[in-house]
C-alpha cells in the first residue's frame, strides 16, 4: 500500500513538473510604450531576426505614433531577445525580456529623407532612446556599459602588438568586468559577455581552432537567441567547409550537393570532423555553409534549395525555422521569384502596386536625385522608353525625397513621361528589393517574376537583354 502511495506521489510530482515546464514555454505579453514627439504620424516598429543565419527580420509589432507623440507596441515573447526599434531611416538596438513593460522616450529628430551621407543599411541613423521604466540600470544599460568598457579596452590596446602586454591588459579587463557584473554566468548578460570576449580570449591564450571550438561550441548548448553567441558562431564557422578541405574534401562536397543532393549524406561526411561530432552543432554549421555555397558558381542553386527542404525535417525546431527562412531569403530577388509587392504614389497621386503592371514587362530603377550616376541613367531610360513603348513599362522609384519633392523634381524634367513613384516613408521596401546602392535596376516578366537582378544599367546594355527577352530567347 505504501509503495502504491509513493508511486502516486511521484506521478503527481512529475505531472506538476510537466505542467510547470509547459507553462514556462508559453509566451508572455510584453509592452513597449512611450513618447516620440518628433515622429507624430510615422510608423514605429519593433523587430528581431527570425534567426542569425538567414538574418531575415521579423516585425513583432508596429503602430503609428499618435498626434500627441505617444505610441504602444504589444507582442508575446517567450525568451529574452535582442531586437530593434525602428522609425523610417532610424533605429536603435533594444534588449527585451518577456513580461516586462518598457516605457521609453525617443529624443531624436525625424529623418524622413535619404541623403548622400546616409546609407540605410550600412550606416543607418541612430535613434536616441531613454528608458524611463524599468527604473535603474536594467539589461540594456548593463550591455551598453559593458560595450563601452570593451571599446575603451580596444582603443587603448589597438597598437599593442606584444602578446604578453596584450594579455595583461585583457586580464585586467576580465577582472573589471567580473567586479562590475557579478552573478550568474548562465544569464543572458553573462553569456553575452562571454561570447563577446571569445575572440580576444582565443588570441590571448593562443588557442588552436579545435581548442577554441571545444571551449565555446562543442560542449555548450547553441544559444540561438543570444546575438553575441551567434555573432561568435558566425565568425568562427565562416567558410568552415571550404577552409577545412582536408577534413571534408571539396570533391566530397560537390558530390554530396550536385550529385547526391542529400543533406543526410552531407551530415554523415561532416561527422568525420571531430569539431562537428555534436549533431546539433553540425547541422547548424551545415545550414550556414549551404547558405554560403548558394552563391558559389561550383554548386547548383536548385540542389542546395532541395537540400534545405530536406533539412527542414530536422528534429531541432530552430533548424526547421532556419531552413524555411533561408529558402525565402535565398529565393528573394532570384530569377523566377515574384517581385516584392509595393504601394507607392505616382506623379499623379495615384497609388500603384505590383499588380498594376501585370501583363507587361517591367524595368524598375531605384534612384536618388543627389546621385549623378542615377541622373545619367535616367537620360538613357528616356530613349529606351520611346523605343519600347507598349512593350516594356519603365518605372523609376525616387528614394531620397518625399512625394512633394518628387513632384517638384519632375517639373524640371517634363520629357520624362514614364512612371515615377515616391518611396516616401516606405524604407522597408529597399530591404525587400535588396537595394543597397543607387542606382539599382530590376527587370521582370509579365507575371511580375524577376528576370534579372541586379539587372544591367541602361548605359551598360540592358537593351540587349530586352531584345533577347522580347524575341523569346
Amino acid at each position: 500500500m505504501q509503495k502504491h502511495k509513493s508511486s502516486i506521489f511521484i506521478s503527481n510530482c512529475l505531472a506538476i513538473l510537466a505542467l510547470l515546464y509547459s507553462l514556462s514555454a508559453y509566451s508572455i505579453e510584453t509592452i513597449i510604450s512611450g513618447k516620440a514627439e518628433w515622429f507624430k504620424g510615422e510608423k514605429i516598429s519593433f523587430s528581431k531576426y527570425g534567426d542569425y543565419i538567414s538574418n531575415i527580420e521579423v516585425v513583432l509589432s508596429s503602430a503609428i505614433v499618435d498626434s500627441s507623440g505617444e505610441f504602444q507596441l504589444l507582442f508575446d515573447l517567450k525568451d529574452t531577445i535582442s531586437g530593434k526599434i525602428e522609425i523610417g531611416y532610424q533605429e536603435s538596438g533594444f534588449i527585451i525580456c518577456p513580461g516586462t513593460d518598457y516605457q521609453i522616450h525617443i529624443n531624436s529628430r525625424s529623418i524622413t529623407r535619404l541623403s548622400q551621407a546616409l546609407n540605410p543599411f550600412i550606416e543607418k541613423a541612430s535613434l536616441s532612446i531613454r528608458i524611463i521604466q524599468p527604473e535603474g540600470i536594467e539589461l540594456n544599460g548593463e550591455i551598453s556599459e559593458f560595450l563601452t568598457l570593451l571599446d575603451t579596452f580596444l582603443l587603448l590596446n589597438k597598437t599593442n602588438i606584444v602578446v604578453s602586454q596584450y594579455k595583461n591588459a585583457y586580464d585586467s579587463l576580465v577582472l573589471v568586468l567580473a567586479e562590475r557584473f557579478p552573478g550568474n554566468e548562465s544569464s543572458f548578460l553573462g553569456k553575452y559577455i562571454r561570447y563577446k570576449l571569445a575572440s580576444f580570449d582565443g588570441l590571448v591564450h593562443r588557442l588552436t581552432e579545435e581548442q577554441a571550438a571545444k571551449r565555446y561550441f562543442m560542449e555548450s548548448r547553441v544559444l540561438y537567441s543570444n546575438p553575441s553567441y551567434m555573432e561568435s558562431f558566425n565568425q568562427f564557422f565562416e567558410g568552415y567547409l571550404q577552409r577545412n578541405s582536408i577534413k571534408i574534401p571539396k570533391t566530397d562536397l560537390v558530390y554530396c550537393i550536385n550529385k547526391l543532393t542529400s543533406f543526410k549524406a552531407l551530415t554523415d561526411s561532416a561527422g568525420k570532423d571531430k569539431i562537428l561530432r555534436n549533431e546539433e552543432l553540425r547541422e547548424l554549421v551545415l545550414l550556414k555553409a549551404l547558405s554560403e555555397l548558394f552563391y558559389s558558381k561550383d554548386y547548383d542553386k536548385s540542389k542546395i534549395l532541395k537540400m534545405l527542404r530536406e533539412a527542414a525535417q530536422s528534429k531541432f525546431s530552430e533548424h526547421r525555422e532556419i531552413c524555411r527562412n533561408l529558402e525565402n531569403s535565398l529565393m528573394q530577388m532570384q530569377t523566377g521569384a515574384f517581385l516584392p509587392d509595393f504601394n507607392l504614389q505616382n506623379q499623379s497621386g495615384i497609388t500603384i502596386n505590383r499588380e498594376s503592371f501585370k501583363g507587361q514587362f517591367i524595368y524598375i530603377s531605384f534612384v536618388t536625385t543627389w546621385c549623378e550616376g542615377c541622373l545619367r541613367e535616367l537620360i538613357y531610360i528616356e530613349k529606351l522608353k520611346e523605343k519600347y513603348k507598349g512593350k516594356v513599362e519603365f518605372v523609376t522609384i525616387v528614394c531620397n525625397e518625399d512625394y512633394a519633392y518628387m513632384k517638384n523634381f519632375l517639373k524640371n524634367h517634363l520629357s520624362w513621361n514614364w512612371t515615377f513613384l515616391s518611396l516616401d516613408l516606405n524604407a522597408g521596401l529597399l530591404k525587400d528589393f535588396k537595394t543597397k546602392a543607387f542606382p539599382d535596376f530590376v527587370f521582370a516578366d509579365k507575371e511580375g517574376k524577376v528576370l534579372s537582378y541586379p539587372a544591367k544599367k541602361p548605359s551598360e546594355g540592358i537593351e540587349v537583354v530586352i531584345e533577347r527577352v522580347l524575341a523569346g530567347k
